[in-house]
């Protein structure tokens, strides 16, 4: 099941297509598929819905002047975005990871023209920025690397001094020392620049003043200060897309966006599934309580389980971690 949350459709048109459409029919649009209001269907009649969807991609195509901003946190995800709309000639769609729209917009605030590099904050470079601590422990560094980050991911605390105090329950001098170096652009971390642009606003105005829409996708990938900078900075209509049982990256402090979004958000869920087929999409489908999927690929997909898989057949083995892959990859005997 896939969700889809329509943020912000609060005005009378809505990518040029009025919001009575993406939200409920009233029986008095002008943008619905005709036969919408001739009273015998009753929404959710998911026939209609498809017919109207097919009606509302009819329309949309005389509105390519529309910029779309297309986010991800996944650079691998812009990359195949960026391959497809070469492909298919689309110039309205600009795709970009969450990360890299900050640093753009940081860098036009700051009026710097070359490309600051981005550093990924290990004992090491903290070594490499203060010298006086490059005999310390180990454990000294990766505390103080430790809460610089948890403070970056931290969207409520918006104040280093406050954090030591909340949090730590002490002043830590050289913690609010690091972040006001950060800042001031002595190092530059992509974890800081989520967080400076959470406290300055750097969005505010950037993103409505350059788009029409923003399309969210994987956003089951993005933390809670992503958001908030979504949220709190933008008032173009957002579209928020992907499936939070496909999150991996619940160790960087990402969220199930869509449990944090307005209350008057539109959700849509999908049910449907190309990735694989009968039996394996129903098998799957009943082995969780809140999963309703239904295959739309005509090609069979197997299930088996551990007693039933073949070892001579080709096969490919999946991980969600890399401590599950090791451990595997002992076991196996050359082949």
């Amino acid at each position: 099941m896939k969700p889809i949350a329509i943020v912000n459709p609060d005005f009378d048109d809505y990518l040029s297509i009025r919001y009575e459409f993406t939200n409920v029919c009233n029986y008095s649009c002008n943008y619905c598929w005709p036969d919408s209001h001739a009273g015998t269907t009753k929404w959710p009649d998911f026939d209609l819905i498809c017919k109207n969807f097919d009606h509302l991609i009819t329309i949309y195509k005389t509105h390519f002047n529309k910029k779309i901003l297309y986010l991800a946190y996944n650079k691998s995800l812009i990359n195949e975005i960026e391959n497809k709309i070469t492909k298919l000639n689309i110039k309205n769609l600009y795709p970009m990871t969450i990360d890299s729209l900050i640093y753009n917009v940081w860098k036009k605030i700051k009026k710097i023209n070359n490309n600051p590099e981005i550093i990924d904050m290990k004992p090491n470079e903290l070594s490499n920025l203060y010298s006086w601590i490059k005999n310390k422990p180990y454990g000294m560094k990766k505390y103080y690397i430790k809460h610089y980050n948890n403070f970056c991911k931290n969207a409520e605390i918006l104040n280093i001094e406050d954090y030591c105090k909340k949090i730590l329950n002490k002043e830590i001098p050289f913690l609010v020392s690091l972040w006001n170096d950060n800042i001031k652009n002595k190092f530059i971390t992509y974890e800081g620049l989520r967080k400076q642009a959470l406290i300055y606003h750097f969005c505010k105005n950037n993103i409505d003043n350059n788009y029409d829409a923003i399309f969210i996708d994987e956003a089951q990938d993005f933390d809670s200060v992503m958001l908030k900078i979504l949220l709190n900075d933008t008032t173009i209509p957002k579209i928020f897309v992907g499936d939070p049982k496909q999150s991996i990256y619940g160790f960087k402090g990402c969220i199930n966006t869509f449990n944090h979004l307005p209350k008057d958000s539109l959700n849509i869920n999908f049910y449907s599934t190309f990735r694989i087929g009968n039996p394996a999409c129903q098998i799957i489908s009943n082995a969780f309580k809140d999963l309703l999927m239904f295959t739309k690929n005509i090609n069979e997909t197997r299930y088996e389980d551990d007693d039933n898989f073949t070892i001579n057949e080709n096969y490919t083995y999946l991980f969600r971690s890399w401590k599950h892959l090791l451990n595997t990859a002992k076991d196996i005997k050359n082949g």
